[in-house]
């Protein structure tokens, strides 16, 4: 008597337009579930930027540091023409210039402000 009732169940429930819906739903899942394993698994590159150091404070230097962990640095020096001219011969894509006062900008309690030129390729 029970097998009866389930079998009466499964019938009702196990239709054409359950079974396709079910099993779309499940392939949707999937594909979801591959595209965003992909993502999670990709590393990052570090992008090629370049530093210009006009500061020469513990800021400065601070920035300089986290900059060098985070990307890679093709260029520090003191001139902007030659951070951009390294930059454009070695496929980077921003020169960071850190201004002078840029320490005594923050110790003073005044916001410090970084210039960046960015390098754009391919834009037409």
């Amino acid at each position: 008597m029970l097998g009866n009732i389930i079998k009466k169940e499964l019938k009702e429930l196990l239709t054409l337009p359950t079974l396709i819906l079910t099993i779309s739903i499940a392939f949707m899942y999937a594909i979801i579930g591959q595209s965003i394993g992909k993502a999670v698994h990709e590393t990052p590159q570090k992008v090629n930027i370049g530093i210009v150091n006009l500061d020469g404070g513990s800021f400065g230097e601070l920035v300089e540091h986290v900059l060098k962990k985070y990307a890679n640095v093709i260029y520090i020096g003191k001139s902007e023409e030659e951070g951009l001219r390294m930059l454009k011969e070695k496929s980077g894509v921003a020169l960071i210039a850190i201004p002078e006062g840029f320490t005594q900008n923050i110790l003073s309690g005044r916001q410090g402000e970084l210039e960046i030129v960015w390098i754009m390729r391919g834009t037409g």
